[in-house]
């Protein structure tokens, strides 16, 4: 077997799939999370918002996948698909040009998954937008032709090669891959050659897909199936989970960060209580700050170290804060 990349290694942007044992054995791999949401320590907005809309998107395509089946089902069952059409043609006031019945779920596969590559896309850019908050500072712009992916996973902490690791290569293919077929899908005259190749990188995985997915890899755009779409799914829900452990902050970067958003006026840490009988209500503020903006629970350590800076940044010092214990 391959012996594991080191850490610190440069060279995994330029990974094969003969290099599958060090993709699964490198240290920078980042482990399972078992509980789910559960285990995780911080959960981005972005986070949250993708998982409502996506969990959404997610019923009504299983939902429209029932009903395909259906009418395809009754269609074949009348005897005349034909006249079965044309009485739900008059019945709807809907017009209809063609009626193939392989095709239509083959369709309205590759309809989803455009769909929700465009809201994998969104979600991408409000990760960015959540780091760039965090860390109070602008990231670079997303270069042309970039895969949106790419420059996600490059502007986060690690940089593009790393973060390939440690979201799971495989599944940083397989993401790839649906881009691909979602820029068919919208752009048919650019041809299929790029979404081709991005296939044939997962065929030599199909063992590790079946055991650790309990898929196979995804099937082409012109066979693409309702479990091909909630594979993409699935794999977008696994990612936003990675990244939100890619951009867990540091406790010091806690106070620099409570800091700036005291400062916006709608901000719940701009109006602190100040009186000293409230002190319990200005600590249970800041903490519940975090706890509702990003489902984190905050050492009291910290939670006082944030109230005490932002104290001091109103007040200039912090000889009456009024907890009992700090004179200065």
């Amino acid at each position: 077997m391959t012996s594991a990349l080191r850490v610190d290694d440069t060279s995994a942007v330029a990974l094969t799939n003969s290099d599958l044992p060090s993709w699964l054995s490198h240290v920078s791999r980042l482990p399972a999370v078992i509980d789910g949401v559960k285990g995780l320590a911080w959960r981005f907005p972005s986070y949250e918002n993708m998982l409502k809309t996506l969990g959404h998107a997610d019923g009504m395509a299983e939902v429209m996948a029932i009903a395909i089946k259906d009418f395809i089902e009754e269609a074949s069952q009348s005897g005349d698909p034909e006249k079965f059409l044309k009485e739900r043609v008059h019945k709807y006031k809907i017009y209809v040009s063609e009626f193939d019945t392989v095709k239509i779920p083959i369709r309205a596969a590759n309809l989803f998954v455009a769909g929700a590559y465009e809201q994998f896309e969104g979600y991408l850019y409000d990760v960015v937008e959540d780091y760039e908050e965090l860390m109070g500072t602008a990231v670079r712009k997303r270069k042309e032709k970039e895969p949106p992916l790419d420059y996600v996973l490059d502007v986060l902490p690690g940089g593009l090669s790393k973060n390939k690791l440690r979201i799971w290569h495989e599944r940083y293919l397989m993401l790839e891959y649906f881009r691909h077929v979602r820029n068919l899908f919208a752009h048919p005259r650019r041809g299929d050659k790029a979404v081709l190749r991005a296939r044939d990188a997962l065929l030599p995985l199909e063992p590790l897909l079946r055991e650790q997915y309990r898929a196979a890899p995804p099937n082409p755009p012109d066979s693409l199936t309702i479990d091909d779409f909630l594979l993409f799914t699935r794999l977008i829900k696994y990612l936003a989970t990675d990244l939100c452990r890619i951009m867990e902050p540091q406790d010091d970067m806690l106070v620099e960060h409570a800091v700036r958003q005291s400062l916006k006026p709608r901000s719940p840490l701009a109006g602190l209580p100040t009186a000293e009988k409230n002190i319990d209500k200005r600590l249970k503020k800041v903490a519940g700050y975090y706890r509702n903006r990003f489902r984190r629970t905050l050492p009291a350590s910290i939670v006082h170290a944030i109230s005490e800076r932002l104290w001091l940044e109103k007040h200039g010092n912090l000889s009456k804060y009024p907890d009992g214990r700090v004179s200065r």
